[in-house]
């Protein structure tokens, strides 16, 4: 049980951390415009250090899908 806990665990984290990257690029959208001030700047700033953020932990919780915790390599690979 330990094993499909840590698999439902790294699952639902992987999908959250995708939600909170396309929400970042949602914000990033609504946030740009022509002339900006310094604070819209800084806030665009902070959604895409965000972003950077999140874009490396779902590419690390996917490598621990992927070799851990996961359903295995192979078939991932295969897929």
């Amino acid at each position: 049980t330990n094993f499909m806990n840590d698999y439902i665990l790294f699952r639902y984290l992987h999908f959250s951390l995708l939600f909170v990257m396309v929400g970042c690029v949602f914000s990033q959208q609504f946030l740009l415009k022509k002339r900006m001030s310094l604070t819209e700047i800084k806030r665009i700033g902070i959604t895409d250090s965000l972003y950077g953020f999140t874009a490396l932990a779902v590419v690390a919780v996917g490598l621990v899908l992927w070799f851990k915790v996961g359903k295995g390599a192979d078939f991932y690979t295969k897929n």
